[in-house]
Order: structure tokens, then C-alpha cells, then sequence
């Protein structure tokens, strides 16, 4: 993880907190769940870090696509949020889980069926958390880490970050020349302060709750 994650860059000064979450998805617009995340964003109830990735991987993410073996083509359909989801879309959850786990090999459990990777990392793949109806695409249960996309919904990044005792990271990809070739990953953890408002939705005016 330190090894992927080691190069911080600076954010942006103009950086739009609309970056981390999918505009075309229907609960974007939900005005609780933006008033939330701004508000925890604006107040440090929310602290996010940007990492480089990897730069002039174009050429690798479009081979990824291309994914053909059976077991590879069983982690795309784990990895998906929803089953329209483009193949190209994983690409950069892909990328990273090759760095992670370079041999990782997948496999059915002996007695669930249910698709693993077999990995010292216990890695879990399309992973979801029934106390918060969060998902993770990647969720690395030792580390307490998870790694999920930018064009992942609003609601489902505001019930990662729900959850205690996680790192969540989300993977970006920048333009460079015309073409989306540098990954990038907004790390973001919540406080217990973010939590509490997110338990009280319902009853509370996020503009001024975290002052």
C-alpha cells in the first residue's frame, strides 16, 4: 500500500468536491447528501490527501479491457456496482490489484462458490458492508483500506466514509496530451464527527451542523 500510494501531490486550489463522485448518476442531485459531503469537506470532518499513482499507463489500462480469461472475466462482474458498468470502467481498479497482488490467482470458495483472490493481502473483491450499504470494490479488511472509482455514486462514497476505522481511496484518472494516461487517488478518512451527522441525516442542516 505504501509503495502505491507514496507520492502526495497537492490539491488543487480550485478543487470541486463534485470530483469524487459521479455527476450522471440520479442521486447526485440528492441536496442532504452534497450539503454532507461540502460541509465535512469544508469543516475537517472529512480530511482528504491526492496521491500519484502512475503516470503514461494508457496503453496498459486499454489492455486490461481486453481481460479474456474466464476467472478474470468473474472479477470484472464482482467488481461491477452495477451491471451496465463498461469493462473499461475497472480498468484502473484492475491496474491497482495487479500491483498489489501480481500472482494473485481467483478462485470459488469450497463451499460458498463465492469468487476470492488467494492472497496473503486478503484482499476481497466487490465487498459490501451491510451496516452502511457501502461498497468496495477493493477492500483490503487488514489494512482496514478501501479502493473504489470516482464515478462511483454520491451515496455510496457517503456511506464509505460512514464507516469506522477505514481509509478510502478513490482512483482517478487525469488527461495528459489528449488522452487519460496519469492515475491519481483522493485518500479520504472521516471523523467521528462526520459519522454522528451522517447517523442524524434526517434531522440535521448540514450547512452548520459541523461549526
Amino acid at each position: 500500500m505504501e509503495e502505491l500510494f507514496r507520492t502526495k501531490l497537492e490539491i488543487e486550489s480550485n478543487f470541486d468536491y463534485k470530483k469524487l463522485f459521479s455527476a450522471t448518476k440520479s442521486t447526485s442531485l440528492d441536496p442532504k447528501l452534497n450539503s454532507l459531503l461540502k460541509a465535512g469537506l469544508q469543516h475537517n470532518a472529512i480530511e482528504v490527501e491526492k496521491y500519484l499513482v502512475a503516470d503514461n499507463i494508457a496503453d496498459e489500462l486499454y489492455n486490461l479491457e481486453e481481460w479474456k480469461v474466464k476467472s478474470h472475466k468473474k472479477i470484472k462482474s464482482l467488481l461491477k456496482d452495477w451491471h451496465m458498468e463498461s469493462d473499461y470502467s475497472l480498468s484502473p481498479i484492475l491496474f491497482v490489484l495487479e500491483k498489489l497482488e501480481p500472482n494473485f490467482i481467483v478462485a470459488p470458495d469450497d463451499e460458498t462458490k463465492i469468487y476470492f483472490i488467494q492472497s496473503d493481502k486478503n484482499i476481497k473483491i466487490g465487498y459490501r458492508f451491510a451496516s452502511q450499504d457501502a461498497f468496495a470494490r477493493l477492500y483490503l479488511s487488514d489494512d482496514g483500506v478501501i479502493i473504489n472509482l470516482t464515478s462511483d455514486s454520491l451515496v455510496n462514497l457517503t456511506n464509505c466514509l460512514a464507516l469506522e476505522n477505514i481509509e478510502l481511496y478513490l482512483l482517478d484518472m487525469e488527461w495528459v496530451n489528449g488522452e487519460a494516461s496519469r492515475m491519481v487517488a483522493y485518500k479520504l478518512v472521516s471523523t467521528p464527527r462526520y459519522r454522528d451527522v451522517k447517523r442524524n441525516l434526517d434531522d440535521s442542516l448540514m450547512t452548520e451542523i459541523f461549526k
